[in-house]
């Protein structure tokens, strides 16, 4: 019971998916992206049997967003190989796929049967293309407002300071100052 819940306990902490002869890290790909932003991340695969094997990878869908740079590559015994995998999404939301890695072992004297692992793939796309304008448009709009109510103020004022509205009133109300009485 021991070595049951050991195995158990490190399968969940090891993040990488395992098939017969193949080992690939991460497990799952997430991308947050903006609109037409491309991001690139990385896996990495691993044959893990004794012989040389031939995989195959490709998008269960998303081909027009997603790309991969070796779509076929030929792995020695316990060989590992890092894949790029690229994303430019032309659409917003979450859109999500599998990375489908496909290998057979090279060796056709006796009888193959192919194997594999699929990788899911999460994009997030965010709607906001124009997002790198978004920001300095608001931040100059912000600005010109400001000067303009600045401007403005100090246009009221000189023309106020010229004709004084409060000064009759001022006039009538008027005392000599403080600092003025304590000294006589």
């Amino acid at each position: 019971m021991k070595l049951f819940l050991f195995i158990i306990t490190f399968g969940l902490l090891v993040q990488s998916a395992a098939a017969a002869g193949l080992a690939v890290e991460p497990s799952r790909l997430q991308f947050d992206l903006r609109l037409k932003e491309a991001a690139v991340k990385t896996i990495t695969l691993e044959n893990i049997s004794p012989r040389v094997v031939l995989y195959q990878l490709y998008f269960d869908e998303l081909e027009d967003i997603l790309a991969v740079d070796q779509e076929s590559l030929r792995l020695g015994p316990y060989e590992r190989a890092v894949v790029r995998i690229s994303a430019k999404p032309d659409r917003s939301g979450i859109l999500i796929t599998n990375l489908s890695i496909v290998g057979q072992e090279l060796d056709r004297r006796q009888f193959n049967m192919a194997f594999g692992a699929k990788v899911p793939i999460t994009l997030e796309v965010s709607q906001t293309a124009a997002g790198y304008l978004s920001f300095p448009l608001k931040l100059a709009t912000i600005i010109i407002l400001s000067l303009t109510a600045v401007i403005l103020l100090i246009r009221i004022i000189k023309r106020r300071q010229r004709h004084l509205w409060w000064d009759s009133t001022l006039n009538l109300l008027h005392h000599r100052p403080w600092w003025k009485r304590i000294l006589d």
